[in-house]
């Protein structure tokens, strides 16, 4: 109790500074900004709906030739100054900035969180989930993500043709300049991780060590919203209209010209904003699929049910869910170089940060990846104390979850890091359904956790990896000890003491551990991916008029974060939509020719 009041008079000492550096820093006068009836039955080249991590790179792209208006509608506003510290962006969870959505309760995992249920946090505001996430960059190996793309979709989104997105440097992609590698406050940390990744190269086996890359710049938060959006804010063909909700597209003989939009504040003014060319979906994974539905489009058998006409029968929107999950492994250690509560209440650590941008509020802590080619990962947390209050607000664990993962909660000084064991590739797929008619009701969204066995046994061996970590020659240096949780569910399971004491607990207690404790990394996708709901051309085959970019097309799991994935989409969508519309006008323009000369 006395952590969080501490942690909370730190906050309130905050408070000036996040006030006044989100002026300088994160506060934009938007001139481009218009109210909902200043487009209220008004005509654009392009409509964008949601301004997140792609729908913001797509805005730049096509505001930047002057001869198409584009609107780029978002369901939120600005974020606050919370997004531009680094250490917070978890405050920001649950607040009028997040869609705060939840899984439906989980058949195959989450028995160690309320109801069963997990906590989904997506950006609601200018920027998306890019103002929300925790700013890793994960780009090592994003080019073999297109290799398995273009058996989905072909050659366009493959490899051969994606490499001019990821060269560096490039002129509108992400380069050294806009990344931040882990700064002082966790220099003894990296080291080791350093040193780690030397003693296994030696020994020649399968692993791939990668130094965390954090999305700052001089200790605040830099992102698409900073590299994309705010560029164009004074673009007059753009148009930005916030704290409105799409509510579904109208067709007229299988086109898309109208989406119909209400205003956040006041739900029931329905407004209409008329397409030329075309509406760009960029809602996200939950609810691309969502506006679909409602609109008409979906598999037949839920629309039915709902009474929702149909204008086009697919099956596989909503389908094909995927997500990352991990298993937290809290390990103690007798050094004082992790990130703990006592530290960063410190008047020096926050003068640090106030003075030079530099410190343990510059990052979120997470070290590196250690990654298998089988899909095993580890992620390398550096910290030592974990705020109960804070944590399970965000995670949604219940108290013994809490307590038996992190079993040394109340020390606020306590050293220690956290393995977050995973797996990039797993095999469960999910769902996201419609609850009712509603366009404000969120949707049903069953991720479908480790409903495959191959993701238990993918789960177990990067456990088993985080363990060979622990005991590797470097890392003992540091006297760590594991703190294997002891569920009571999970005792029954036979690990006797000196299991645990070997750090050698049997596979069936490590799935029980999993199918209770496991939770989300915050990376779903492929509701609406390529191949089987959309060509690669982003379109609907049998519809005119609408296009989908946004993690929904993704059609596999990918390693890593998807942060830099999705805006290398982005880019090459508006590509391939600005070739369209070239080749539209061309051909418009020599059907005109040729009725000039006939005449």
């Amino acid at each position: 109790m006395n952590t969080l009041k501490n942690l909370t008079i730190v906050i309130l000492n905050f408070s000036m500074f996040l006030y006044f550096g989100w002026i300088y820093l994160g506060y934009d006068r938007i001139s481009n900004l218009v109210a909902i009836k200043d487009v209220d039955r008004k005509e654009f080249d392009y409509i964008i709906v949601g301004a997140g991590t792609v729908g913001s790179v797509i805005a730049n792209k096509l505001s930047s030739m002057g001869n198409v208006t584009v609107l780029l509608i978002e369901a939120g506003t600005t974020f606050g100054p919370l997004s531009i510290i680094p250490l917070l962006t978890t405050f920001q969870q649950n607040t009028t900035v997040d869609w705060a959505f939840r899984t439906v309760p989980q058949r195959y995992s989450s028995t160690g969180f309320g109801n069963r249920r997990q906590l989904l946090p997506r950006g609601k505001g200018l920027g998306g989930s890019s103002q929300l996430n925790y700013m890793l960059h994960y780009s090592d190996d994003i080019e073999m993500e297109f290799d398995k793309w273009e058996t989905f979709s072909g050659s366009r989104w493959g490899r051969t043709n994606m490499r001019k997105y990821l060269s560096e440097p490039s002129e509108d992609g992400w380069i050294d300049s806009d990344l931040t590698s882990i700064t002082d406050c966790h220099i003894e940390l990296s080291h080791e991780f350093r040193k780690m990744a030397e003693e296994f190269e030696d020994s020649n086996e399968d692993l791939d060590f990668h130094l965390a890359k954090y999305h700052t710049k001089k200790g605040i938060r830099w992102n698409v919203y900073h590299k994309y959006l705010r560029p164009v804010f004074r673009n007059k063909n753009l148009k930005i209209l916030h704290n409105t909700r799409a509510r579904k597209i109208h067709f007229t003989a299988n086109r898309a010209t109208t989406i119909l939009i209400s205003p956040e504040n006041d739900f029931q003014k329905i407004h209409l904003v008329h397409a030329k060319h075309e509406i760009i979906l960029s809602a996200g994974a939950y609810q691309t699929p969502q506006i679909l539905k409602l609109s008409g489009i979906g598999p037949a058998n839920e629309l039915k049910s709902l009474n929702i006409t149909i204008v086009k029968d697919l099956p596989s929107l909503g389908s094909n869910l995927f997500d990352h999950i991990h298993l937290p492994l809290y390990v103690a250690i007798d050094s004082p170089i992790s990130l703990t509560m006592d530290k960063v209440m410190s008047a020096g650590e926050i003068l640090k940060y106030l003075l030079h941008g530099t410190g343990f509020y510059s990052n979120f802590g997470v070290i590196g990846f250690v990654v298998r080619q089988n899909g095993s990962a580890v992620g390398l947390f550096g910290t030592g104390s974990i705020d109960e209050k804070l944590f399970r607000g965000v995670s949604n664990y219940n108290r013994e979850t809490f307590r038996s993962i992190f079993p040394l909660y109340n020390n606020s000084n306590q050293e220690g890091v956290v393995f977050l064991c995973s797996c990039h590739h797993p095999k469960s797929r999910g769902t996201v359904t419609l609850r009712n008619r509603n366009p404000k009701t969120p949707p049903l969204i069953d991720p479908n956790y480790l409903h495959e066995k191959d993701d238990i046994d993918c789960m177990i061996d990067s456990v088993r990896l985080a363990v060979r970590l622990v005991q590797s020659e470097v890392f003992q240096s540091l006297k760590p000890k594991i703190h294997w949780p002891r569920l009571r569910h999970c005792t029954n399971f036979g690990p006797t003491a000196k299991d645990f004491r070997d750090n050698s607990p049997n596979d069936r207690y490590l799935e029980c551990l999993l199918r209770s404790s496991s939770i989300t990394s915050h990376h779903p996708g492929g509701t609406a991916s390529l191949g089987s709901v959309i060509d690669d051309r982003l379109r609907i085959p049998g519809i005119d008029g609408i296009r989908i970019a946004d993690a929904s097309i993704v059609p596999t799991t990918i390693a890593g974060t998807p942060n830099v994935l999705l805006s290398v989409i982005g880019r090459h969508a508006a590509d391939i939509f600005l070739n369209d519309l070239s080749q539209t006008r061309a051909e418009k323009c020599d059907q005109l020719n040729t009725v000039v000369k006939d005449d």
